[in-house]
């Protein structure tokens, strides 16, 4: 992966010059990130990781190109996040030369504030809510008619054919995948009941989950991270985020804390329209085809990131397993 240096990042974007400072902020999968401090300011950087599955599809710049657009339109219509800065070009993404090869990058202005992941307090969860409702009214044309990738997960054979090999390879994981072959089957069953409903599909942030939000310094969320904005429903968007920040991703859900962000989507001018567990499908959907990606590659000895994707496996399986046995209590959550 190349990594371009601070100079290359500030020729590309003329982010002030000066005597540089970096220190690294972590990332994810896909990219790496890190602050960048210049004569005019601090930055936040992204590289891209172009060797890893979505990044080296065809499509990949294209489905950027949409997201940024939708992340655009929200902070110019007052929603709360840190701008894109442009490249001396006009553009927002771009390839910046370095030795090893193109780098693909992307930067932001600093956003200052507190991490809200593991931060369940209903005042701010009704604010979360408030600005979600207000992302869901924004006015951005949606221009696709379906939401590619969320209602389609892999059969039952496929599943079976990676357990397998997980145990073949000795992975002590493998009968933990294994037993997820009737949790897998339940999502393909909530994606058909899912495939008759009407809910209208929406451009928005598809990832409102508390790792992508700040608490700014006036207490209110700021919002990070739109690389995978794109179409959704939100009912749908509305049902993951409730969870999430219910504190699903680390311990048992609290439900006060999913009723705050609720009263506050409903007061913020959101309709919440839930039919059955359904409305859990694609984002299960998500989740499924996350884990089934870091399998593959943690079998693959040529696989991008390895390493990160053994790390993940066991994990994701564990969170694959709560979260498909949870849906039918969160529905009545979201009904009630």
């Amino acid at each position: 992966m190349p990594r371009p240096t601070p100079e290359q990042i500030d020729e590309a974007f003329d982010l002030g010059g000066g005597d540089f400072q970096t220190w690294n902020q972590g990332g994810a999968y896909s990219h790496d990130v890190w602050s960048l401090r210049t004569a005019r300011g601090d930055y936040v950087v992204k590289v891209f990781d172009t060797s890893v599955d979505h990044a080296r599809d065809e499509t990949f710049r294209t489905r950027m190109a949409e997201a940024i657009g939708i992340e655009l339109a929200a902070i110019d219509a007052g929603v709360p996040a840190p701008r894109p800065v442009r490249s001396t070009t006009g553009d927002v993404l771009v390839d910046v030369d370095t030795p090893d090869g193109p780098a693909l990058v992307r930067v932001h202005e600093n956003a200052s504030g507190w991490p809200a992941d593991g931060y369940r307090h209903a005042p701010f969860n009704r604010r979360v809510g408030r600005t979600i409702a207000k992302i869901h009214a924004l006015p951005i044309a949606c221009p696709h008619d379906e939401s590619t990738g969320l209602w389609q997960t892999h059969d039952d054979a496929y599943v079976a054919e990676l357990a397998d090999r997980a145990k073949s390879g000795g992975h002590a994981w493998a009968a933990d995948l294994e037993a997820l072959r009737g949790p897998w089957q339940y999502v393909r069953d909530l994606v058909e009941a899912r495939k008759t409903r009407t809910w209208p599909l929406i451009s928005t942030h598809r990832d409102l989950g508390p790792k992508n939000f700040l608490r700014g310094p006036g207490g209110g969320p700021w919002i990070l991270d739109w690389d995978v904005a794109g179409p959704w429903t939100a009912i749908e968007e509305l049902a993951g985020a409730a969870v999430e920040w219910a504190g699903v991703k680390r311990d048992e859900p609290a439900r006060p804390a999913t009723d705050a962000l609720l009263d506050g989507y409903v007061k913020g001018g959101g309709t919440i329209d839930v039919t059955g567990p359904e409305v859990f499908a694609s984002w299960l959907v998500k989740h499924a085809n996350w884990t089934e990606m870091h399998i593959r590659h943690a079998l693959d000895p040529d696989a991008p990131r390895r390493d990160r994707s053994r790390e993940a496996v066991p994990w994701l399986l564990d969170e694959f397993a709560r979260y498909t046995a949870g849906v039918e209590e969160w529905t009545r959550w979201l009904s009630e």
